[in-house]
């Protein structure tokens, strides 16, 4: 069967050729046992039930149905306690095979921790980067000659103190300087 063609079984839509083809074999065995059954039996009916759980013979959700429609019959049986009847056990989905909705198979576990591996180790770095470059900055913000938010007073305070230092000694050049030439004699 092409790729293209209806892959359905018993009302179920299979997306591989693999799928369907169990979903089919799954049929004819299910076929075979019910005409074998004896339905008035519900003791029989519960011994078959437990074979095929047993057994594991239902993989496919067309055979996992046919357990939930026996599984129904013996619970709305009044000869079978409600304790004799087994859960259906589920097989668990290998990931290599499930499919997301997107169509992309599911990636390893294996992948995805050297992904977030990879990715953890590129995060490092450029936080390390980045908290260099900030130090770096504080550095030189603290140490260096141009006025900024966190030396700024300091840095005016001697200023002016500098300015009030050259204004005094000029003041004492200018007051020598008319003691010597605006004496009068």
């Amino acid at each position: 069967m092409s790729k293209g063609s209806n892959l359905s079984v018993n009302g179920f839509a299979f997306e591989t050729e693999e799928a369907y083809e169990q979903a089919q074999n799954e049929l004819t065995g299910i076929d075979v046992v019910r005409n074998r059954i004896n339905m008035r039996n519900p003791q029989n009916v519960l011994d078959v039930y437990n074979k095929l759980i047993d057994k594991r013979l239902c993989k496919t959700p067309v055979g996992y149905s046919y357990l939930h429609d026996l599984q129904r019959y013996l619970e709305n049986n009044n000869q079978i306690s409600k304790e004799e009847i087994r859960p259906i056990p589920i097989e668990p989905i290998r990931r290599k095979v499930v499919k997301q909705i997107s169509g992309v198979t599911a990636p390893q576990k294996q992948s995805d921790d050297e992904s977030y591996r990879s990715k953890y180790r590129s995060s490092l770095f450029f936080n390390l980067i980045f908290c260099i470059g900030i130090i770096l900055l504080l550095y030189l913000s603290t140490t260096g000659d141009n006025i900024n938010i966190i030396n700024y007073e300091n840095k005016l305070i001697d200023r002016y103190e500098q300015w009030e230092q050259e204004l005094t000694q000029r003041e004492s050049a200018v007051a020598e300087y008319e003691k010597k030439y605006n004496s009068t004699p």
